[in-house]
């Protein structure tokens, strides 16, 4: 399975005013905005090249919207090749923007979050599409530090399956993968610690976190 090295999710955030005032289609617009951001954002850069200057396979960011106003919290946490950065970020006119107008929301804060690891972790700037084959490359950091198997440790992990009787391709397989990074958090998608894919299912399996 090929694994994008860009990742968006978003969600409300831990505001106690959020429930009354995002709702379920607020909400549905809002990642609907997220994922065309993603879309446009993966071409437009080398961010592969980028990420693997220092052993990072994909960093995956959540941002998380809320009603109150205040400073922008962000957190960077590094996962062996993984890396999450977590974006809370006022946004209380959220229920009344179209889908476009989320897009210009959110994408200056995920390209804020993108700096941010650059300078976390000296990576430069983030180069246009073509521009990265210049970077230099160091091997892809260890997935798991522990050398012993996680999925031999008694409920250390779970497993999700989704089966496609009709075969898979890579049109199903980006499906589930966007029904994945809705059903998990930006935390638990940094913890799929390996992919499967047969004739007729794609399988994750998931650390639980400690």
């Amino acid at each position: 399975m090929t694994i994008t090295w860009l990742q968006l999710t978003c969600g409300r955030g831990t505001d106690s005013k959020s429930a009354s005032t995002f709702t379920g289609k607020a909400e549905d617009r809002a990642w609907t905005a997220l994922q065309r951001l993603h879309a446009k954002l993966l071409p437009q850069y080398d961010g592969a090249a980028w990420l693997a200057q220092g052993g990072f396979e994909r960093v995956s960011i959540d941002v998380q919207y809320r009603v109150t106003k205040g400073r922008q919290r962000r957190t960077v946490a590094l996962i062996g090749r993984l890396v999450n950065v977590d974006v809370s970020v006022a946004c209380p006119e959220l229920p009344d923007l179209t889908v476009e107008q989320l897009e210009d929301v959110f994408r200056p804060v995920v390209l804020d979050a993108l700096a941010a690891l650059a300078e976390a972790q000296g990576l430069g700037p983030l180069p246009p599409a073509g521009q990265g084959g210049g970077l230099s490359a160091v091997p892809l950091r260890a997935l798991i530090d522990d050398p012993d198997p996680y999925d031999e440790e008694p409920g250390d992990c779970f497993v999700i399956t989704r089966v496609a009787p009709d075969g898979v391709n890579p049109e199903v397989i980006e499906r589930y993968e966007r029904d994945l990074a809705w059903l998990l958090s930006g935390a638990a998608q940094a913890e799929v610690i390996e992919a499967e894919v047969s004739g007729t299912a794609v399988r994750w399996t998931v650390r639980v976190g400690r």
